[in-house]
């Protein structure tokens, strides 16, 4: 579809504005899903990613988690401490598709690209 074009041509080019792009979680969650399957993820280890963001941030740009010692987390992945995704965009506060790309970068490098494992910590200790 065209929009699987258009979030096809997102994924590999730089960060959207927001501004120029669909918003909407579905538009969200499709671009989270090609940005990620584009690591090498496949479709078990996408529904996990889906899992751990529904459940850290509801798939809301602007969640903000509780406050820790390292502040507090923030975005659809729940970056702590938030500025974190400056590594990608200095947008991160407004653009959730910089989000995404730093969501993915983190289940990538940190989880091995293992988006059940973090699920399965996610739901162990609440935090992945």
């Amino acid at each position: 579809t065209s929009v699987t074009l258009i979030l096809s041509a997102m994924v590999t080019t730089q960060t959207p504005a927001t501004e120029k792009y669909p918003m909407s979680i579905k538009a969200l969650k499709a671009y989270a899903r090609l940005d990620f399957e584009g690591t090498g993820a496949n479709r078990k280890q996408w529904l996990c990613l889906n899992k751990v963001w529904q459940q850290e941030s509801h798939w809301n740009y602007h969640a903000v988690g509780d406050k820790t010692s390292e502040g507090r987390a923030y975005g659809i992945a729940q970056a702590l401490p938030a500025n974190k995704m400056n590594d990608i965009k200095k947008d991160w506060h407004t653009n959730p598709y910089t989000q995404i790309q730093w969501g993915v970068k983190y289940i990538r490098l940190h989880w091995h690209n293992n988006a059940c494992a973090a699920w399965k910590n996610e739901l162990r200790k609440g935090w992945y």
